[in-house]
Order: structure tokens, then sequence, then C-alpha cells
């Protein structure tokens, strides 16, 4: 997403103010691509972390504070951008590539990796305790499917 914002300042910055209708088309299309992917991965995803990532003592309250960034988010996407862009123009493209880049930076060097682990191993990742006893993997749920109670009964009889 961050090469497609330094493409479109690049194209922005190369062909502004000319008639070069192809580059305009280009323009229009990063643009729809960026938010596309955005609106596709990023918006669910935003989401879906804090769930699976806050234990649920505290789940109501982490999504307040979620949901509160992102509405202050929304204000300043409404309210200052336009601001911004007639300020920077074409740099404003660069300025939000470089937010994404930094963003990838956090998520890959603080995020923890909860792909393919049980909700019981998330909880142990972020709290560093278990809270049940159930010794379920991933692939044993995945086996049973629905009938995760026969899973838990044979567990409990091994």
């Amino acid at each position: 997403m961050a090469f497609t914002l330094v493409i479109n300042a690049v194209l922005t910055k190369l062909y502004s103010g000319t008639d070069n209708a192809s580059a305009s088309a280009a323009i229009v299309f990063l643009i729809f691509f960026f938010y596309g992917w955005y609106s596709l991965v990023w918006t669910p995803l935003s989401y879906l972390y804090p769930v699976e990532a806050l234990s649920y003592s505290i789940r109501a309250n982490g999504l307040a504070v979620f949901n509160g960034s992102c509405y202050l988010a929304a204000f300043f996407n409404t309210y200052v951008i336009p601001y911004a862009m007639e300020w920077s123009g074409w740099g404003f493209y660069l300025i939000s590539a470089f937010w994404c880049f930094a963003e990838v930076a956090v998520m890959w060097f603080y995020f923890p990796e909860t792909a393919r682990m049980t909700l019981e191993e998330i909880d142990k990742v972020f709290d560093g305790i278990r809270h049940t006893d159930l010794e379920l993997t991933v692939g044993e749920v995945i086996m049973t499917g629905v009938d995760s109670e026969k899973a838990i009964a044979k567990k409990e009889y091994q």
C-alpha cells in the first residue's frame, strides 16, 4: 500500500498540470486501488486484532480506546488532510507512505504473531498465564470440527 502511494506521488509530481489523460487515469486508478485494498485488508484486521489480543476482562475498555482513536483519525482525515493536500500537494502522498512504512515496522517488531493459535495460546502470549487446564491443539479442533465437545471429552479421559 505504501508503494502505491509512492508511485502516486511520483505520477502526481511529474504530470500535475499537464493534459496527459493516461497519467490522470493512472493516478485515479491508484487512488481506487489503494482504498480498495485498504478497505479489504486493513479495516477488518484493525478490528479483529484487538478482539483477539485483549483478554476478556479488558476487551471492552480496549475496544473503547481503539474506537475513540479511530474516530479521532477520521476527524483528522476529514478536516485536516484537505488542508495538508493543498499545502503539500503530491508530497502528502509521501508523508502517507512514510506513515505506512512506520506502521509496518511497529507491527513487525512489536505485535506478536497470532496465526494458527488457539485463543488459549493467545491468552498465554499476552497475559503470560493460561486460564484453562485444557490442552487442545488447533489440529484437534479442526479435525473434530463443530463437535468440539468430543475433543474435550477425549482429552479429559486420556
